[in-house]
């Protein structure tokens, strides 16, 4: 997780689960995916499930879940924590809790070591061009621990890549698709859509079939003051 990555998603609502998508996995009672996708970098998860949590008083909990975002660095997630933990009387501990991730050890401000995630992409680059192994977006983030957004979003690593990939040409034994695998968020967010729209599939079936109850209900009852209309006590 880096916070170069964070800030550009979070700003973009790209390469990542948007919130309307996170709106509508709560809606639907989908929380346990927005818990777990919160685990995993989707920042608008971990903020809604944080939200969700301190409501539920669970504010242990809630920090929990911050905890890997503000670590990165990303001024956002060390708010949002700062804001947490002001909610329930504990603004100092927030800022101390906060500022140790925000700077580095010289004391300058973190901007998410996109440096580092730079010379990390060009190693992992370097090892699998000299290992001989098929040069793909999704190879080089998997060794460095970036995302393949941040890969093509960097022109020259982009370039490098592409240069290295087309020398490579196709492998045997290796299918291009595999090759260049959608990223997973982009893979969760399909998966994630297509139990959306399952779910959204079902509750219209139960509510035609409520409807139709409702107005089987409604005739039984007509009929029956119309008995009752007839009726005449001996």
């Amino acid at each position: 997780m880096e916070a170069a990555d964070l800030d550009y998603r979070a700003r973009t609502q790209s390469g990542c689960l948007s919130p309307r998508l996170v709106s509508q996995l709560l809606e639907f009672g989908l929380a346990e995916e927005v818990e777990f996708w919160a685990g995993r970098g989707e920042w608008f998860c971990a903020r809604e499930w944080t939200r969700l949590l301190s409501e539920r008083g669970q504010q242990a909990e809630a920090l929990e879940v911050l905890a890997p975002y503000v670590a990165t660095g990303w001024w956002t997630a060390a708010e949002a924590m700062a804001e947490l933990l002001e909610a329930n009387g504990r603004a100092g501990n927030g800022l101390k809790a906060c500022l140790p991730s925000l700077w580095s050890t010289d004391g300058s401000a973190r901007s998410g070591a996109p440096a580092d995630a730079d010379k990390r992409a060009r190693t992992a680059l370097a090892q699998i061009v000299g290992a001989g192994q098929p040069v793909s977006f999704t190879a080089v983030a998997r060794v460095a621990g970036v995302s393949t957004d941040f890969l093509y979003r960097h022109p020259e690593i982009r370039s490098l890549i592409e240069r290295h990939r087309a020398k490579g040409g196709r492998v045997p034994g290796v299918r291009q698709a595999d090759a260049e695998a959608p990223s997973s968020t982009s893979a969760a967010v399909r998966a994630l859509s297509a139990r959306l729209s399952q779910q959204q599939r079902a509750h219209r079936e139960e509510i035609a079939r409520l409807r139709k109850a409702l107005e089987a209900a409604h005739g039984e009852n007509l009929e029956l003051r119309r008995r009752l209309a007839r009726y005449e006590p001996q």
